[in-house]
């Protein structure tokens, strides 16, 4: 016979329901009938790697059970409730518009939404933009953006002085990173900088290429260009 967890559905919650148990058993969702989805809850389901077993044959709205897995409980978390105007302004600091969101998110370090470490933003504020980008990719990062450096970590501050001796503007950033000894940023090596300051732009420079020197671009006339063209473009002499 077929092994069951192969070819088979396995978790009851995933079938279509019939009209009538089309509601929300959770007494106290505030729209138990007003859902596009309806979810029958099997006990030994591990969507969001919560246990499922005190809920086995309950039925849940869309968005009760997204806040199951998000959160791991049913119960609205104070968290949810609208930020204060002062408070309502995203922390990424690439955000495009940090005021300018429909809604803001206060981010709880233990959240485990589609399996992302969250613990790194505990207590930041992020726009609902920032906020789905990290929920479906695990970065703040835009796809394709020049800068892919995670969100600058907590040892940033607004004033210092960069160490690279080679800096042009070591006193003029909008931060300053101090290096961790075990910072492994964008997957470079950092062993060599530990405890050193770089101004953003520096730190930056070495998170995208490695180094903290700028290339020299050496001038070339267009004589020798063309020149080195006419000599590659000749016949080899035997």
């Amino acid at each position: 016979g077929l092994s069951r967890g192969k070819l088979e559905r396995t978790q009851v919650c995933h079938k279509p329901l019939a009209a009538a148990s089309r509601r929300c058993t959770y007494e106290h969702c505030d729209k138990p009938d007003d859902s596009p989805r309806f979810y029958q809850i099997d006990g030994s389901s591990k969507a969001g790697n919560r246990d499922w077993v005190s809920l086995a044959g309950q039925v849940l709205c869309k968005a009760c059970y997204r806040r199951m897995i998000d959160r791991g409980t049913l119960e609205r978390s104070h968290r949810s409730k609208p930020l204060a105007a002062a408070e309502r302004r995203c922390m990424y600091e690439d955000c495009e518009q940090p005021e300018g969101s429909r809604k803001y998110h206060q981010i709880k370090g233990d959240k485990a939404t589609r399996g992302h470490d969250w613990s790194e933003l505990e207590g930041k504020v992020l726009c609902d933009t920032c906020y789905s980008r990290f929920r479906v990719r695990g970065t703040l990062a835009k796809a394709g953006a020049r800068n892919n450096l995670p969100q600058p970590p907590a040892n940033t501050a607004p004033e210092g002085r960069c160490s690279f001796e080679g800096c042009e503007q070591p006193e003029v950033s909008r931060c300053f990173h101090k290096v961790s000894p075990n910072c492994k940023a964008n997957g470079q090596d950092w062993s060599a900088l530990a405890g050193q300051v770089l101004c953003h732009a520096c730190y930056t420079r070495y998170g995208r290429f490695g180094r903290l020197n700028r290339l020299q671009h050496t001038p070339t006339s267009k004589a020798s260009k063309a020149a080195a063209a006419a000599a590659a473009a000749s016949p080899q002499e035997k």
